[in-house]
């Protein structure tokens, strides 16, 4: 597993996902790349802000946000 998908897990393992977003381990992904294309939105929100810190060079953190600000704006819609 590479480096990016052990902070992604890291992240999703929290069992605050679990619990507030009603989560169960059965619908959780199993890297990055199953994140991203996740149906639950805090889940590819999180792998969004992983696979853009993960590159090389990372995006800034204007970029980051504004990336993240017009994924959520398209989700609530």
């Amino acid at each position: 597993m590479a480096r990016k998908d052990d902070i992604f897990m890291s992240f999703i393992d929290h069992p605050l996902i679990k619990e507030k977003y009603e989560i169960d381990n059965t619908e959780l992904p199993a890297n990055l790349r199953e994140g991203l294309a996740s149906n639950e939105v805090i889940i590819q929100t999180i792998a969004l802000i992983v696979d853009s810190q993960e590159k090389v060079p990372a995006e800034s953190d204007s970029a980051l946000q504004k990336k993240v600000v017009q994924y959520l704006n398209q989700k609530a819609v």
